[in-house]
């Protein structure tokens, strides 16, 4: 989850696309796995940085 989160914040990638390049090939459950996390969703966050 720390490379998704610096991926988020550092570049301009569609989320689907950040959570494929860390393993996770089903976007909703990588957007449940982030939250449970980081206590974020991934657009949360990256509107947040």
């Amino acid at each position: 989850m720390e490379r998704a989160r610096d991926l988020l914040v550092s570049t301009h990638r569609p989320i689907k696309e950040i959570g494929h390049a860390v393993g996770f090939r089903d976007y909703s459950y990588f957007c449940r796995m982030f939250w449970q996390h980081t206590g974020y969703t991934p657009d949360r966050l990256r509107q947040q940085a």
